[in-house]
């Protein structure tokens, strides 16, 4: 991607932005949207100066150093190097940049073999060929193809392959494409300090079969979550944090989302 180029596509899921804002106060979450707009916009040089935050917070004039502790407090934003930061913009923003290369790199490739061809060559006989039959090429590259166009973190696409044509898919309960929405379902569900893992390490290692097993603590952390856990019950997390307005009870499911039915007591 050129270096005035302006990233126009980046994966965005709605409900997951209302579940994160749902502890914000009305200034911080306008404020926090804000943000995400312009990390995105100037591609992740978004400044922590007056100006910055001046502008962000112009709709209401808001206490901009009492926003900005609150989004710090609760995780939404880092300061690195004179700079604001997300760490879920820092991920899909590096995914859009790949997702991108590969996409033009792809092209210079199809362009270049168009170019390249000799479709008046001959063929040269050999007495080293062996051919493979039509179902074999076909069928097995079928199914890595539609698994590996699924997937959404496309590195070492050649020993990802290998560990995929070990499987033997009579044996697993997922096909191709069933076993490529799991590997994204986990990739999507990592706690933002970790890097994702690749696919050739994640097919060898049997990683479908991974369950989350995560204590109360490790499960605050790795969503972000404030308050106090109270109980687990029907796969279901409890915390309670303290409002001004007095003591809401939050559930959350397994990936860290909110179940909307937290009331107040």
């Amino acid at each position: 991607m050129s270096e005035d180029r302006k990233m126009v596509f980046i994966k965005y899921w709605p409900d997951d932005v209302l579940n994160g804002c749902a502890l914000l106060t009305w200034q911080s979450e306008l404020t926090y949207r804000r943000i995400i707009d312009n990390i995105y916009t100037s591609d992740n040089n978004l400044f922590d100066d007056e100006i910055t935050w001046q502008v962000l917070t112009s709709k209401f004039n808001g206490n901009v150093d009492q926003i900005k502790d609150e989004l710090i407090k609760k995780k939404k934003i880092f300061i690195s190097n004179g700079i604001i930061r997300n760490k879920g913009c820092d991920k899909w923003l590096a995914e859009a940049k790949l997702n991108n290369k590969t996409a033009s790199d792809r092209g210079k490739k199809g362009a270049n073999a168009r170019w390249n061809s000799q479709s008046n060559a001959q063929a040269i006989p050999t007495t080293n060929y062996k051919p493979l039959s039509t179902n074999q090429i076909s069928i097995k590259d079928k199914s890595f193809n539609e698994f590996w166009d699924i997937v959404r973190y496309k590195k070492g696409k050649e020993d990802a392959r290998k560990s995929f044509d070990k499987i033997d898919f009579d044996k697993i309960k997922y096909t191709p494409i069933e076993l490529a929405n799991k590997y994204n379902e986990q990739l999507d569900n990592l706690p933002d300090w970790q890097s994702p893992k690749h696919v050739q390490g994640w097919l060898t290692g049997k990683r479908w079969n991974d369950e989350e097993s995560l204590t109360p603590t490790d499960f605050a952390k790795k969503y972000g979550i404030d308050g106090s856990f109270q109980k687990y019950e029907n796969e279901i997390y409890y915390f309670e944090t303290k409002e001004s307005f007095g003591i809401m009870t939050w559930k959350y499911d397994k990936f860290g989302k909110i179940i909307r039915d937290g009331k107040k007591i």
